[in-house]
Formats: C-alpha cells, structure tokens, sequence
C-alpha cells in the first residue's frame, strides 16, 4: 500500500473504504483530537487513530469520507489560516485520483 495526496476527482473518493487523514503545511499528519466537538456536522473525527477522518453514514450530509475531509480541512484553515491537504493509503486496485 502506497499513501497518496487525493486531488478532488476519480471514482475512489466513493468506493474508498480505508483512512482518510489530512496533512498540514509541515508535512505531517494532523492530530484531530484537539478539535474534537467543533468539527463540521456530519463528520467523526478523529476515527480509528488521532487522525483518521469518516463521514457520518446516518446523517448523509456528504457522498463520502473524502468530501467529510474536505469540509474538516476547509474548517482548519478557517481556525488556523494554514492549507491542508487529504491523503489515503492506496491500493494496487485502485487508480490515482
């Protein structure tokens, strides 16, 4: 398995079903758990790890964990003024996106 930065297109960001996580300008894998409980509606976070990201399934408000990322890392850089970007550990089945 490879990680790989997903750029917003490609039939992954619906069947994807590993973690999703988000990396700051520094690199390095963004620690979620200081945000916890301000966080947008319709996302868990952190999941799985202090940094995995997932929608949530029962509100449906977003298609996939890839766009509950999204909405998370656009609320980050709202807090911090700094860019995020979204990462998942990819397959060989699957194609970069």
């Amino acid at each position: 398995m490879t990680d790989r930065q997903y750029f917003g297109a490609g039939d992954e960001r619906i069947a994807y079903a590993g973690d999703v996580w988000l990396v700051g300008p520094d690199g390095l894998a963004v620690n979620l758990e200081p945000f916890e409980g301000d966080l947008p509606h319709g996302t868990f976070a952190p999941v799985n790890s202090e940094y995995g990201i997932q929608r949530d399934d029962e509100l449906d408000i977003f298609e996939s964990d890839f766009d509950a990322a999204r909405a998370i890392a656009d609320h980050l850089t709202t807090i911090t003024g700094l860019d995020y970007t979204i990462w998942y550990e990819a397959t060989d089945k699957e194609t970069t996106p």
